[in-house]
């Protein structure tokens, strides 16, 4: 066993550590990293985003850039870092990113500590009482909410920070797999390993929901306002538009959870000892073009002509392309659902934060469990070939598509009746200039089973006992309730089951042709560049992906918003209420991106078809044959040196082509 088999950190490679050197063990450790890796970047984050709005008094839109500005980050260094890493020690790379990462984790934490003198919210609803925020007199001498909206960059900070730390690990992962694994058991690897990615969202929604109910000024509501709440008045509390959870717990466990999982990453060494004998095994069986001195001198070059050479072969393999673009628009539409799936329940079923988080949850963790255990044995199981795996994904893109349809069953919100609207709604004149209405104090109250009020203040109420309304005319017998109209009162209930029904669907078959597309990938790259292809991949998902779902989504939100809370400035702050039209809105982004998908697939099936029924003669000759086995690698070598003007290249592909008809003269 040689020093690049054995693992341990630098020079320090102890015996005891070598019971640990295997594929499995590496599995189990990477598996942790991309567990807490899906449960910040995919979890606490997007759980936390409407706290973050709240706390920081910014827009949708604002707020929509923090997860951008992870992929906005990674798309600048996730080339280089996979072209790098697939010709050095990956596992050594790994480690250093995710110890990169703990740090991101860490600065996302740093606002809250920072801020935590500063007025929020939260402060208002202690000073006016729980069941006295939104009545007359109780806003009169309550300070607003600090500005904090600057504070924002840290988390753009953050996440950039995380952005370049995370970016080998789903690029040079896969390819790490690749080198040491057969073909079989790639693909369940590569499942096992996704599916670690999409329990830690899970985990991260749950876990952060749970969070959100607790006060992020105050864990363990120790101090005396919380214990005089009784049960009853803390879930109110709870479900005030001013509650703010602790959002900042996920973040500071996140850090520490990266910080540890680092170091057992970083012993891996650069390959197994049973990893020559399977690529050879490999190379046989797909390929058989490249000697082992070859392959082993090309693995370790690093110049600007190897990189050259390799971004021109995946640009122009047009499979490798068609499925990066594909995974793009899949990525748009789990971003989309992801960060703002919780928002659009909050929207259309009047529920908590802490609710939609935990609905998102339960419906993510147990479809993508399965999908992804699923989808990793189909192809062992029916070994299936590059042209089956593509026709799989066309196939469940398009289950996809069709399921999204089924988000239009979503409800819209009651009518809402403007402050200024109040008195002539009523139809009388009264003074509630001494009640110190705020249009940041927004307590909705349903009038009439039908009608949303902004605030009861407007109407001169100063407690629960609406008889005590200044402004309001119990005679004209107007049903005042507290609390947004039911959803039942103008939206079939089966609505929010339905919808949960096609959520689910539409998260299964995402899920279930991850592994298929990743393994399709795989095999249609040469193994030399594999690892840049899947950084090619990560590149194009999140630059026409992750990125724009984000800040379209976003806007779209904000777009839709019918009532702004106002600062006292003037400035906008947070949404309060959107149009009934937001969840079409929402559908019809998802059903062109899973629409897209289909197509792009579909795409690279045919350009896989094309290329196996490409017509061959009977009577070919042995040296005919030898350029068929390897013309994607030949071709793209002569591309390259005839562009270049490298007599080296065009010896290399010479040299090449004997090898290959001395092996296949050789067999016949």
């Amino acid at each position: 066993m040689t020093s690049h088999t054995k693992c341990g950190w630098l020079s320090i490679r102890p015996r005891w550590l070598q019971k640990l050197n295997s594929q499995l063990c590496f599995l189990i450790v990477i598996c942790l990293a991309a567990f807490f890796q899906g449960s910040i970047i995919n979890g606490f984050v997007n759980v936390a985003l409407t706290s973050i709005e709240t706390r920081f008094g910014v827009s949708s839109k604002k707020v929509g850039f923090i997860p951008s500005s992870y992929d906005l980050a990674g798309i600048l260094c996730v080339i280089p870092l996979s072209y790098f890493g697939g010709r050095t020690s990956q596992t050594r790379i790994l480690g250093i990113c995710l110890l990169i990462s703990s740090v991101g984790a860490f600065v996302m934490f740093l606002p809250h500590i920072l801020t935590l003198n500063e007025s929020s919210t939260m402060d208002a609803l202690k000073d006016a009482g729980v069941t006295r925020d939104g009545f007359c007199g109780s806003s009169a001498n309550i300070d607003e909410p600090a500005n904090l909206e600057h504070w924002v960059g840290m988390f753009y900070l953050g996440m950039m920070i995380m952005g370049v730390g995370f970016c080998p690990l789903w690029t040079n992962t896969f390819d790490y797999m690749d080198k040491n694994l057969s073909h079989k058991n790639f693909s369940v690897y590569a499942a096992i390993f996704s599916l670690a990615g999409i329990l830690g969202p899970g985990f991260g929604y749950i876990v952060g929901g749970v969070l959100l109910r607790y006060p992020f000024d105050d864990v363990t509501k120790s101090s005396s306002f919380y214990k005089n709440l009784s049960d009853s008045e803390y879930e109110e509390l709870t479900e005030n538009e001013g509650f703010i959870g602790a959002y900042w717990i996920g973040f500071i466990l996140s850090a520490i959870g990266l910080f540890l999982i680092a170091l057992p990453v970083g012993a891996f060494p650069y390959e197994f000892p049973n990893s020559q004998k399977i690529r050879e095994k490999k190379k046989n069986e797909a390929f058989g073009a490249k000697t082992q001195t070859e392959e082993a001198t090309l693995s370790k070059t690093l110049n600007w002509k190897d990189f050259q050479t390799g971004m021109l072969y995946v640009l122009k393999n047009p499979i490798a392309v068609a499925i990066a673009f594909a995974g793009a628009t899949e990525g748009f539409f789990l971003a989309s659902v992801s960060s703002f799936g919780p928002k659009l329940l909050e929207v259309s079923f009047n529920l908590t934060s802490s609710d939609a988080a935990f609905t998102i949850g339960y419906i993510l963790i147990p479809t993508a469990t399965l999908a992804l255990i699923i989808g990793g044995l189909i192809p062992k199981v029916f070994s299936f070939s590059n042209q089956s795996l593509l026709l799989f994904c066309v196939v469940c893109s398009f289950v996809t598509f069709a399921s999204t349809f089924g988000f239009f069953f979503s409800c819209g919100q009651s009518s809402l009746i403007a402050p200024e609207d109040v008195i002539q709604f009523k139809g009388s004149t009264c003074d509630i200039t001494s009640c110190g209405c705020s249009l940041s104090s927004y307590k909705p109250f349903c009038l009439d089973k039908k009608y949303t009020v902004f605030s009861p203040c407007f109407y001169g109420c100063s407690n629960d006992n609406l008889t005590s309304c200044s402004c309001y005319d119990s005679s004209l017998n107007f049903d005042l309730s507290e609390g947004s109209c039911e959803i039942s009162e103008f939206c079939s209930e089966s609505n929010f089951y339905l919808l949960q029904l096609f959520l689910a669907i539409s998260s299964f078959s995402v899920f279930l042709n991850l592994p298929s597309a990743e393994a399709a990938l795989d095999r249609s790259v040469l193994p030399n560049f594999r690892s840049l292809a899947f950084g090619f991949d990560i590149f194009i998902m999140r630059l026409f992906g992750t990125i724009p779902a984000t800040l379209v989504v976003g806007a779209m939100f904000d777009g839709k918003c019918n009532l702004w809370q106002i600062k006292t400035n003037g400035e906008k702050g947070t949404c309060l209420r959107y149009e009934e039209s937001v969840a079409s809105a929402f559908t019809a982004i998802c059903i062109v991106a899973t629409g897209s998908m289909t197509i792009l697939f579909l795409t690279a099936f045919l350009f896989e078809k094309f290329k196996r029924n490409k017509p061959s003669s009977n009577s070919v000759t042995p040296t005919h044959s030898a350029r068929q086995i390897s013309n994607d690698d030949v071709d793209s070598k002569i591309t390259v040196g005839i562009q270049n003007g490298i007599a080296s290249e065009e010896k290399y592909v010479k040299e090449q082509e004997n090898n290959t008809h001395i092996q296949l003269t050789t067999s016949l």
